[in-house]
């Protein structure tokens, strides 16, 4: 789960999480206030397993698993946005027209890129990605990340048992290929030999 806490504080609970769009509306639905001097919401006490549950819906549980979740970024909405969030979390962002693209905590770029600029000076965008990028979003909470693939076809869920299968059976074809080769040329030595 993302750097979220939630603490009984006399009356009140007391909640940190990290920026998502969502959250302060939905805060404050609970009758949340934000307390600027130490950077938390509060809400009443008598409201705090309903503000879990909303923290699970943004943010996930924190005892469930913890996925990695493979984007192909061309299935994403970042064309005329500053910043994208998805799955408990800013995936990418962009501070200037003319700044890089930046990547989440946890986010890594597989494949392809995005343009140099995008947006406006005033609206600075992510802008469409080129042909063929790939995320892969790691720790992702499984119900989340659940979630994001029901309602997304450019995100799926990756088995890293069914990852490192892959590249094992890859490994040992290359393998066997070459002790093919070496068998044959040893042969090819061993007639030499002979003859």
């Amino acid at each position: 789960m993302a750097n979220v806490s939630v603490r009984r504080e006399g009356s009140t609970v007391a909640v940190e999480t990290p920026y998502h769009p969502t959250w302060p509306p939905s805060a404050r639905s609970l009758g949340g206030r934000w307390d600027p001097d130490r950077r938390v919401w509060r809400f009443d006490a008598r409201d705090e397993e309903r503000v879990r549950a909303l923290i699970a819906e943004l943010f996930g549980n924190p005892d469930e698993p913890r996925v990695t979740v493979r984007i192909k970024a061309e299935g994403l909405n970042t064309a005329y946005v500053g910043s994208f969030f998805a799955m408990g979390r800013e995936i990418l962002s962009r501070r200037g027209r003319d700044a890089e693209v930046q990547l989440g905590e946890g986010v890594v770029l597989l494949a392809g890129g995005y343009p140099a600029s995008a947006g406006s000076r005033q609206n600075p965008a992510i802008g469409r990605p080129l042909e063929g990028t790939i995320l892969e979003v790691r720790d992702v909470p499984l119900s989340l990340a659940r979630r994001a693939c029901q309602a997304n076809a450019a995100y799926s869920i990756i088995d890293p048992a069914a990852d490192r299968r892959v590249a094992l059976e890859t490994e040992a074809a290359s393998l066997r290929r070459r002790l093919a080769e070496v068998e044959a040329e040893l042969a090819a030595l061993s007639s030499a030999a002979s003859a």
